[in-house]
C-alpha cells in the first residue's frame, strides 16, 4: 500500500522536473534563482 506522503512527494518531484526540462542548472547562481526565474514556489526547493 502506498502512503499519501510518498505519492505527494513523487508528484512534486515530477512537477519540478517537468517545469525545468531542458534548463541548464549551471546558468543559475543559486537554487532560489532557478525557482524565481521559472515561476516555481520557493517551497519546492527541496525537490530540486
Amino acid at each position: 500500500m502506498f502512503s499519501k506522503a510518498k505519492i505527494e512527494r513523487e508528484a512534486n518531484e515530477f512537477a519540478v522536473n517537468l517545469l525545468l526540462y531542458n534548463k541548464n542548472m549551471q546558468d543559475y547562481e543559486t537554487k532560489f534563482d532557478v525557482l524565481r526565474e521559472n515561476g516555481i514556489p520557493y517551497e519546492m526547493e527541496r525537490f530540486l
